[in-house]
């Protein structure tokens, strides 16, 4: 088995790693979490921050998502990237086989680097040439600037010289035939992202001692990601399909009243949920004694028809095993 890891990385425009933590937790809190009130129980979001104060990068690795990314690494590295006008980067790689780059910059998700794009079509957005180049010129241009100013050569550094630079280091590593984990690490290298980093999960963390500049957050699910509206409420009257939870089926399988059109009349039927034991029934009766027919068990279950006569008799034999009726 290969390496299986999603991390998120901020590159530091200023601050240490304490005064980022707040940043970072007020940016949860836009996703709808915050610090408990009360001693957290098991279920609590577990995030554990890692970097030092002079690190390039602050590497953020979250107990929901520290194999595959539920999304809420995504919408992170849009919020912080934007609060802090810096680039987030996203690092995935999954069973050693393949693997994600993706670049956050101002809010926007500007380029990413992948090992199938045929994959991500329509999904992420991806540069080249000199348009690669020179967008990550402007992602990096400040702290590149800093870093040649600090080397004491004041006047060796110029736009041309840099975008010149990056378009070297990026046909390099776009040039590549690397296995998954090995071309990871070559993007790491590139933004000087150290690539241990980028293989490292939640777990590893949780198992060894802390490293300096490590803090651990807990968070709690408080409500409805901000920007993400609850679902409206079905007018009075309306007939509202949801799931339907089961014991022995797949919720997803089902669904509650029935996925039929009701037909319009002054009286409202009842629809009445039964359940079998190799399958799931779901029928209005009113609408099925119009009819006359029955329905389908889901998942590749013997199918069942039901005339008028016979379905009467259904409800009451030994083959339903719970019938309750839920007004409309």
């Amino acid at each position: 088995m290969g390496t299986t890891a999603t991390s998120l990385h901020i590159l530091r425009s200023s601050g240490n790693t304490a005064s980022l933590s707040g940043e970072i937790e007020k940016a949860y809190r836009r996703l709808g979490y915050a610090r408990p009130k009360k001693p957290a129980g098991i279920s609590a979001k577990q995030v554990i921050l890692v970097g030092r104060d002079d690190d390039d990068f602050l590497s953020i690795y979250d107990s929901d998502n520290d194999q595959i990314d539920t999304g809420e690494l995504k919408d992170l590295a849009v919020q912080l990237s934007k609060r802090l006008a810096s680039v987030a980067i996203l690092t995935s790689i999954y069973d050693g086989d393949t693997f994600e780059f993706v670049l956050f910059h101002k809010g926007k998700q500007v380029d990413a680097a992948v090992s199938d794009p045929g994959s991500h079509q329509g999904g992420l957005k991806f540069l080249a040439g000199k348009r690669r180049a020179q967008a990550w010129l402007d992602m990096f241009y400040i702290r590149d600037l800093i870093r040649a100013r600090g080397a004491g050569a004041p006047g060796a550094f110029s736009q041309r010289h840099a975008l010149e630079r990056w378009q070297d280091e990026l046909k390099k590593v776009e040039a590549s035939e690397s296995l998954a984990e090995n071309e990871l690490a070559e993007w790491c290298e590139v933004v000087g992202l150290d690539p241990d980093r980028a293989f490292g999960n939640y777990g590893d963390f949780t198992r060894r001692a802390a490293a300096d500049g490590q803090i651990m957050l807990t968070l709690e699910r408080t409500g409805t990601p901000a920007g993400k509206a609850k679902p409206p409420a079905a007018p009075d009257g309306a007939v509202a399909l949801k799931y339907l939870v089961s014991e022995d089926d797949c919720p997803y399988h089902g669904f509650f009243p029935a996925p039929w059109p009701v037909p319009p009349r002054g009286n409202r039927t009842i629809p009445v949920v039964c359940g079998q034991q190799r399958g799931r029934l779901h029928r209005s009766h009113a609408a099925a004694r119009d009819r006359g027919n029955g329905a389908s068990a889901r998942r590749g279950h013997r199918s069942l028809s039901l005339s008028l006569l016979q379905w009467p008799g259904h409800l009451d034999d030994a083959r339903c095993r719970a019938c309750r009726a839920v007004a409309g």
